[in-house]
């Protein structure tokens, strides 16, 4: 095993678990940025009165933007700065033609360039897959969710019938063969005790399936003292023809001394005739990548060498200030709604001249967390 690097202490907001929000942060009829795709092309996705849209911006090769050649130590730091950049360009862009925008209409608007030199919104519908996987749960639509949480733009949390909620959500094409694993995977390991019980699969008032719905995960993260138990997860799922590619990454929690998988789509079953690839598989991604995991818990700390949480654990909106820029004659709601140290701090830009810095106090804890990013390329 490597030497392990000096101790740095993580956020708070990167490793403490919140409660669900049993109301929507987001006001009504102000716009919210509720996620993205940072990698080209460029997708920020909108959400006002329980509709969404995505807004795709124009693709840009960031490699133009890096002060190195791609042999230097820190060329892909800087490519992933510039992406940031300009990413936050972009938003700030869109914010400007919140105007435009027509919610309700279409899943899809583009962001254009004019003869101007300015910039357009096009609406467009754009067509989804749909899922392959047979539906063998109840069907729960999607105007009966309260979306409270959104970690990313697919892996929200929300109230269904009084009840705390997870929801798998597909926005793109990515997404539908994601959410169309997911749910494979939990129908074949349903018996196995593992995960958190399954509500339904969400739909759209047309009937496309769009999303699953679980028990809210709820328990603790793993620590050293469940080497046992978590070893002896592993043996059964391999016992089983199953591997887990996401015990590395600490995609465990442990409810009511049960062990939960909360990445089920990082499954992957083998057949009898394929023994010789589960026994090489599951000899990297489960007893190698678990002893790793453990000696990290040793040398590092509880979350080893940064295997945090999933966003949707930790995001807060309650805990920070969120920041609805003042209203003006065109936008009397004022601008959109944003989760300042969530999106300013983590695409480490200053935020727009009507969005005020009033973070100051948390730059050290950001300016540590960076170096730890970097640490851990």
């Amino acid at each position: 095993m490597p030497r392990p690097y000096p101790p740095v202490r993580l956020p708070d907001c990167l490793t403490t678990f919140t409660p669900i929000p049993h109301t929507c942060p987001i006001p009504p009829n102000v716009v919210g940025y509720i996620g993205g795709q940072l990698r080209d092309p460029p997708r920020f996705v909108l959400w006002r009165n329980a509709l969404e849209i995505t807004v795709q911006a124009p693709s840009r090769d960031h490699a133009l933007d890096a002060r190195v050649g791609p042999d230097d130590e820190d060329y892909e730091y800087q490519i992933s700065e510039a992406s940031m950049k300009r990413n936050a360009h972009w938003l700030e862009i869109i914010q400007s033609l919140l105007d435009r925008i027509e919610f309700g209409t279409t899943n899809w608007a583009y962001l254009i360039p004019n003869r101007e030199g300015g910039y357009t919104i096009t609406h467009k519908e754009r067509p989804m897959p749909k899922v392959t996987c047979p539906l063998w749960a109840p069907l729960i639509f999607e105007d009966e969710i309260q979306f409270t949480v959104w970690g990313t733009k697919w892996d929200r949390r929300g109230i269904w019938n009084g009840k705390e909620i997870d929801v798998l959500f597909a926005t793109d094409e990515t997404r539908f063969s994601y959410l169309d694993t997911t749910m494979r995977r939990m129908r074949a390991i349903s018996g196995m005790d593992l995960t958190y019980e399954v509500y339904g699969h969400l739909v759209r008032k047309d009937g496309t399936v769009v999303g699953l719905v679980t028990e809210a995960a709820w328990g603790r993260p793993i620590k050293s003292s469940d080497r046992a138990l978590i070893y002896q997860t592993a043996a059964r799922l391999q016992s089983r023809g199953w591997v887990y590619f996401g015990s590395l990454h600490n995609h465990f929690l442990i409810a009511g001394g049960k062990v939960r998988l909360i990445e089920p789509s990082a499954l992957k079953f083998y057949s009898k005739d394929d023994t010789e690839r589960l026994y090489s598989d599951a000899e990297r991604f489960h007893w190698w990548a678990l002893n790793k995991l453990f000696w990290e818990f040793e040398n590092y700390g509880p979350f080893g060498n940064v295997r945090l949480p999933q966003p949707r654990f930790t995001a807060s909106f309650s805990n920070s200030n969120l920041v609805i820029p003042p209203p003006s004659p065109e936008r009397p709601l004022g601008g959109m709604f944003i989760h300042i140290p969530s999106y300013f701090r983590t695409m480490r830009v200053r935020p727009w001249p009507d969005y005020p810095e009033n973070y100051p106090q948390q730059r050290d804890t950001e300016d540590r967390k960076i170096q730890t990013m970097k640490h851990c390329r």
